[in-house]
């Protein structure tokens, strides 16, 4: 099992619905571990005690973001029936970057999902809370590995992206184009510019154009987002080949083929705010196949936009603990 590098008591800061006010006052045991790779460790945040009566969680962030993106609703669950592990991505807050000469793929997140797995030895009945490309991976993980995975969250995703077939191979050669042309140029992996604390939170908003993020949302990803100079400023992490990624590409039909595969419980929780780059005319395609491959499957609808579960928690908190009511039941 892992070992916890550091472990402390906390009070929520985020205030909760009015039926949540006994969940406020409750002490919240936060930990760290980091889990060996070949290209040294990643990172991940830890909520609740590792004990074999509570309920196993993993929580798995979107693109260019962290861990810190559960840090508002996590605490609102029933913390002292669970153990939940939300993990940094390779490249992605405290983990560490892949290897020089590596590419980020769309295998990647599900690669090392499965290393998490094992090196944790949570080897059946897996229980994933994830958002956006992590829960696409996770999606993915559940359809490889349907012995494994045993009940699935997604916040505001259905699939992975599909192309039509006549644009796949000019999608393809896009993407390889530009990682191309980035190699040549040398670019570096890691930031070199340092920012005060207002402007890094600002450059967090800035970039997450596929909702609105407050400053408070912000400062949950700027923890593990950056890392400090003696001088206080602030520098982002991430690894800079995350803006060059070359994804796997296939037709509507093949992908829903390929995920039909799917056995776990499913409940997917979408915003009514999505971005209009997150609508796609095959989404009904494959709420079908889901109602007729899954175990259960649930699909809610919910105020909100891309980044409700970090902004808005309470808008899917209810849910995600009516979804969890039955496998926790089973621990008592």
């Amino acid at each position: 099992m892992s070992d916890t590098v550091h472990q402390h008591q906390m009070q929520s800061q985020w205030q909760p619905p009015a039926q949540q006010q006994q969940q406020q006052q409750q002490q919240i045991d936060i930990g760290e571990l980091k889990i060996p790779t070949s290209f040294g460790h990643l990172s991940a945040k830890t909520w609740g005690i590792d004990e074999p009566n509570r309920l196993h969680i993993l929580a798995v962030h979107g693109w260019s973001d962290n861990a810190g993106t559960f840090d508002r609703l996590i605490p609102l669950l029933p913390l002292k029936k669970l153990y939940v592990v939300a993990i940094d991505l390779p490249g992605h807050g405290s983990s560490c970057h892949l290897p020089p000469g590596s590419i980020y793929t769309d295998l990647i997140w599900a690669i090392y999902l499965k290393h998490t797995l094992d090196h944790l030895e949570w080897k059946h009945n897996v229980t994933i809370m994830a958002h956006s490309m992590g829960a696409c991976a996770s999606l993915e993980l559940s359809v490889l590995f349907p012995e494994m995975v045993s009940n699935l969250i997604m916040f505001d995703s259905i699939k992975p992206r599909v192309f039509p077939s006549e644009r796949i191979s000019l999608e393809m050669a896009t993407n390889i184009e530009t990682i191309c042309h980035a190699q040549m140029n040398r670019f570096s992996t890691r930031s070199t510019m340092y920012f005060d604390m207002e402007r890094a939170i600002d450059l967090i908003i800035e970039t997450h154009t596929n909702g609105r993020l407050d400053r408070r949302s912000a400062r949950c990803l700027m923890e593990r987002a950056v890392e400090t100079n003696r001088d206080g400023r602030f520098r982002f992490k991430r690894d800079a080949r995350l803006n060059y990624p070359i994804n796997r590409k296939m037709n509507a039909d093949r992908m829903l083929t390929y995920l039909s595969n799917i056995r776990c419980r499913l409940m997917i929780i979408r915003a009514r705010g999505r971005h209009h780059t997150l609508r796609c005319e095959h989404d009904t395609q494959f709420i079908q196949m889901y109602h007729k491959s899954c175990d259960d499957f649930q699909f809610i609808e919910v105020d909100g936009d891309h980044y409700v579960h970090l902004t808005q928690p309470e808008n899917v908190v209810e849910h995600v603990c009516q979804f969890i009511r039955p496998l926790l039941d089973q621990l008592d």
